[in-house]
């Protein structure tokens, strides 16, 4: 997964300044439907 830097530059800078600064970054893939929202796998952040 990597980040949208071209609609939200800022919001890019302040993600990458935080994994800078020691942040653990946790990306979940999940299946919505209408009933709910299921947390699946892992998903890598670049």
């Amino acid at each position: 997964m990597t980040l949208a830097q071209d609609i939200d530059p800022a919001y890019a800078a302040g993600f990458a300044a935080a994994r800078a600064a020691g942040v653990e970054v946790i990306a979940l893939d999940c299946a919505i439907s209408p009933e709910a929202v299921t947390l699946r796998d892992r998903v890598t952040v670049r």
